[in-house]
């Protein structure tokens, strides 16, 4: 009986899930695929380095969870963003802002800084226009950030 209540539950939460995600899904697989290179990336510079520390990887991974959080918080913006642009309402809201793309954009230049960081940790040569691009465009988006204010 349980069993099959959880099959229930599942299987309506990944249907759910795979519907909501059908029109972000090349971002989410950009933001999940630049997080496990950095994961990845992170664990062999820690191997080489010998410095490997549990408590570290820990909140690193608990640090990934919260950034999926973000991403799907800023995908559920965009739906209510959405609806109430849609609905009457006492007032206009022609807003079209796309903001899980932002938020999954600047998720994945974080990302791709890490992943920089933690090569050149492991002795990979970096070029460093690759980092200044990475770090102008972080500087931007934090620039636009503080513009909103």
């Amino acid at each position: 009986m349980l069993i099959n209540l959880v099959k229930i539950i599942l299987s309506a939460v990944s249907g759910l899930l795979i519907s909501f995600l059908n029109q972000y899904q090349t971002l989410t697989i950009l933001v999940l695929l630049a997080a496990f290179i950095d994961i990845v990336t992170g664990f062999m510079q820690a191997k080489i380095n010998k410095n490997i520390e549990s408590k570290k990887m820990s909140n690193g991974l608990w640090k990934k969870c919260s950034i999926f959080v973000c991403l799907f918080f800023g995908y559920f913006l965009d739906l209510v963003v959405g609806y109430l642009a849609e609905n009457k309402l006492p007032f206009s809201l022609d807003v079209g802002l796309p903001l899980g793309s932002i938020i999954g954009g600047y998720i994945i230049i974080n990302e791709c800084i890490s992943i920089c960081e933690n090569l050149y940790k492991c002795g990979v040569p970096i070029p460093k226009f690759i980092i200044q691009s990475f770090n102008v465009s972080k500087e931007k988006m934090d620039e636009s950030e503080e513009d909103t204010k």
